[in-house]
């Protein structure tokens, strides 16, 4: 009886190591998704402020130019 047993564990120990491993790599592949999604989001917003920027060189343009 006791050789079952050990025979079961043997068998069921790779199943739950995989099982770690699998639930790991799901949860570092989640982090990078995320991380990638805050980068995305910074560089819209820095692209969202350039029309600002092109209004405010010409404002200073227009302001240089009449001085």
């Amino acid at each position: 009886m006791g050789s079952w047993v050990f025979f079961i564990l043997v068998l069921l120990s790779p199943a739950v190591a995989i099982s770690g491993a699998k639930n790991t790599l799901v949860q570092k592949n989640e982090a990078v998704n995320q991380a990638f999604s805050q980068v995305n989001v910074v560089q819209q917003r820095r692209l969202d402020l350039i029309p600002n920027l092109v209004a405010s060189v010409k404002g200073y343009v227009a302001e240089e130019s009449t001085i």
